[in-house]
């Protein structure tokens, strides 16, 4: 029995605190998307705030991973934690104002510090089990974020939207304590020669260049934030009584997204490619019918068939970089250069759809239909890799 045993234990030593902070940091991500856009004083101070929020980490998830790298994930995260909890506490005290673009800017520095450094280790520790272990790490972050859906339901259907930071608050003090249960770094996982920001970030863009391969898991990546925005921050303002429909529709579509990784990354990497080009189309038809019907079983089915897009996007992108950084010298680079491709489509993706939604719901369906289709049409079509996601 000890002996049957061992091998589980030894699983959950090795995961547990990593699947945890990752759990918890898509809860975090999902509630601030939609708290941030819903406490600003005004649509444009809206859209600005959440631009920061999803771009602003352009500019720091390459020292954020180098750093990781260096000195470990545990003062990464216990400093994101701590932030969190002071930030989310103060603008709660505070209420609405121009002061939500500074907690914006706040917690996407600790999204930087958090997210790719703790992505790049986990995979890191999977080695060759990449599929089966991405598999599981997009059942964690669902979980996370279909806790965190369940908190904008209540929130937004009983019109209470500074409850929303009330959970932003737990959630960064559950990292903050999680962040002891992780290691100390070691001497010998530290690089031999530092490297400053703009050379991380310039080392970043180089594999994003160098492999095609690399450019695929980027235009995966990118399209995950504009799909978070459209839904968690753009759908509410375009539909503003739709708050509880919405909440339904988010849950639903984690829902679907858990089942959906079932089934993902099971053939060879061209295959998981396809998947997603296939879940992007299902999920662009799903927004315009929300967007357009207006309705709230219109809103809760549209939002759910954008579940297995986010399956489909975490495989496609982790799975791609993952292959770029066996044929790389800085692994940390192709991470970092994932998650700016996410930050970027996180910048563009809130200014393009809320600047569409001046238009009308009808331009801010089409907008998004086009931007998926694009992303789904290169990643889907544009040269498939040989070699199985095992």
């Amino acid at each position: 029995m000890a002996l049957s045993l061992s091998v589980p234990v030894r699983r959950v030593r090795r995961y547990g605190s990593l699947s945890l902070i990752t759990g918890v940091y898509f809860a975090f991500h999902t509630m601030t998307i939609t708290a941030i856009a819903v406490i600003a004083p005004g649509l444009a101070d809206a859209s600005i705030a959440v631009t920061i929020y999803l771009g602003f980490g352009l500019l720091l998830d390459s020292p954020a991973a180098q750093l990781g790298a260096r000195y470990g994930l545990r003062p990464l995260v216990a400093a994101s934690g701590g932030l969190i909890v002071v930030t989310a506490g103060t603008t709660l005290m505070l209420g609405s104002g121009w002061w939500v673009m500074v907690s914006a800017a706040v917690f996407a520095t600790c999204s930087s510090l958090i997210y790719i450094p703790t992505l790049a280790r986990y995979s890191e520790l999977l080695g060759p089990a990449q599929a089966a272990g991405q598999r599981m790490s997009v059942l964690v972050q669902r979980v996370g974020a279909l806790i965190a859906s369940g908190v904008i339901y209540f929130t937004l259907g009983r019109g209470v939207n500074g409850d929303l930071l009330g959970g932003i608050i737990i959630a960064g003090a559950i990292l903050l304590a999680s962040a002891f249960t992780l290691p100390h770094a070691t001497i010998h996982r530290l690089p031999t020669k530092p490297v400053g920001p703009i050379s991380s970030m310039r080392f970043s863009l180089g594999e994003i260049v160098r492999s095609s391969t690399m450019v695929r898991g980027a235009v995966a990546a990118a399209s995950m934030p504009i799909v978070f925005a459209a839904a968690g921050s753009v759908l509410p303002m375009a539909l503003p009584g739709m708050g509880a429909a919405i909440g339904i529709g988010l849950a639903f579509r984690e829902l679907l997204a858990m089942i959906a990784s079932r089934f993902l990354g099971r053939g060879s990497l061209a295959r998981t490619n396809r998947e997603f080009a296939a879940a992007g189309v299902v999920a662009g038809v799903g927004f315009c019918f929300a967007a357009a019907a207006g309705s709230a079983i219109a809103v809760v089915m549209g939002l759910a068939l954008s579940g297995p897009l986010i399956g489909g996007a975490i495989m496609a992108s982790t799975l791609n970089t993952r292959q770029a950084a066996l044929a790389s010298d800085r692994p940390w680079a192709c991470f970092a250069g994932m998650g700016m491709a996410a930050r970027a489509g996180g910048l563009a993706g809130p200014l393009l759809l809320g600047w569409m939604l001046s238009f009308g719901r009808g331009a801010l369906a089409a907008a998004f239909v086009l931007v998926l289709l694009t992303c789904a049409f290169y990643v889907g079509v544009g040269g498939w890799p040989k070699g199985r996601a095992r």
